[in-house]
């Protein structure tokens, strides 16, 4: 239970920088997504199924975008 809680005090925290288009917090995000992924897979001694890794690379694209979405506000910002 205290790393569901854990989890999801990191999360609110990134949330909140991303509210404010930090481009730390987006980078946060997405290492911690791949992270917990990564971590969750190991633990289990079993491979992941196909549909997990489906819906894992879906939402992998997303995050990635949500970076790059960060990065280009950021240069936009500056040069305008």
């Amino acid at each position: 239970v205290w790393w569901a809680v854990a989890d999801l005090v990191v999360f609110a925290a990134i949330a909140a920088g991303l509210y404010v288009y930090s481009r730390i917090a987006a980078l946060a995000g997405l290492v911690l997504f791949v992270a917990s992924k990564l971590v969750g897979w190991l633990l289990v001694s079993q491979a992941p199924q196909i549909s997990a890794l489906l819906i894992a690379a879906f939402f992998l694209v997303f995050y990635v975008h949500g970076v790059r979405g960060t990065f280009a506000l950021a240069r936009h910002r500056a040069a305008g």
